[in-house]
């Protein structure tokens, strides 16, 4: 089954930061949202971080960075489904 590997472009403006220092300034600016929509930044921040292109050490650099706030939203869903009884709620 072959691969696909999503084709990495060049950083823009608009672009997700690929600089560490960059990152920690947008993280702290997802912690000012709501829950709901820091979770989806961060997973979008994410997905287009890795399409960017950027060097080994601050892709490294940076996505140790953004692994607090990863675990944070694991522990808050787990704390939301792993109680819950089976079947899980639709919503």
């Amino acid at each position: 089954m072959p691969l696909q590997i999503p084709t990495r472009k060049s950083p823009v403006r608009n672009s997700f930061p690929t600089s560490p220092e960059d990152v920690r300034d947008w993280l702290v600016e997802l912690n000012t949202m709501p829950e709901g929509d820091r979770q989806r930044q961060l997973f979008r921040g994410l997905k287009h971080s890795n399409r960017l292109e950027s060097n080994n050490r601050n892709r490294v650099e940076v996505l140790t960075i953004l692994e607090p706030a990863v675990d944070d939203v694991l522990d808050d869903l787990a704390a939301l489904y792993f109680e819950q009884p089976l079947p899980l709620p639709r919503k």
